[in-house]
């Protein structure tokens, strides 16, 4: 197990602003701890079950197309370098963007948002394949995914107005910092 890779793109994928990140900001800027709680619950019951059909996704493939794993650790580099690219060129965190994703809150939205997130599922498809699977049990590898994206909504959520005032003023180079991080990751990734 290469542990410093995943966890390099564990905490990349999982602190970068994104869906499940900005809801727990908004929601932690906004409403209680037991309501944030609650949207918790949901998501990360969503991101868990998530995880588990990526990683049956991926027991599939294997069974029945072998060649195509290859085909996904270079999926997952582009995909890690597109991250990157993105991450790069992306500006400070604005109040407008934090807002983008808020769809509502709750249990059931917050679970519902996990079947929307595209970068979770390829959050999993990647890290199951590339660091995981051949290490652990299918329910422990998405139990670590699923606390690493946990983690990461509860400094969110929890540190809500400090995080959006450091990502408002300091969002560009925070954000250089991750893509360079990514890529790093997305070279170690075709080498392994």
């Amino acid at each position: 197990m290469q542990w410093i890779p995943f966890l390099t793109y564990a905490f990349a994928m999982a602190f970068s602003p994104g869906p499940n990140t900005l809801l727990a900001l908004s929601s932690g800027n906004r409403f209680s701890t037991r309501q944030t709680l609650i949207l918790f619950a949901g998501m990360y019951s969503g991101f868990f079950l998530v995880m588990l059909l990526c990683a049956v996704f991926l027991s599939g493939l294997k069974a029945f197309l072998p060649g195509a794993v290859s085909f996904l650790k270079w999926f997952g580099a582009a995909f890690i370098v597109y991250l990157a690219y993105q991450m790069a060129k992306s500006g400070n965190l604005t109040e407008e963007k934090s807002q983008k994703y808020e769809k509502g809150y709750g249990f059931m939205k917050g679970f519902l948002l996990q079947f929307l997130n595209v970068k979770i599922a390829l959050y999993g498809v990647t890290a199951l394949e590339t660091y995981l699977l051949g290490n652990f049990s299918i329910l422990f590898s998405c139990f670590l995914l699923t606390l690493s994206g946990f983690l990461a909504a509860i400094v969110w959520g929890f540190a809500g107005k400090s995080l959006a005032l450091l990502f408002s003023t300091r969002g560009v180079l925070i954000n250089r910092i991750l893509a360079i991080a990514l890529l790093g990751v997305a070279v170690s990734l075709l080498f392994t």
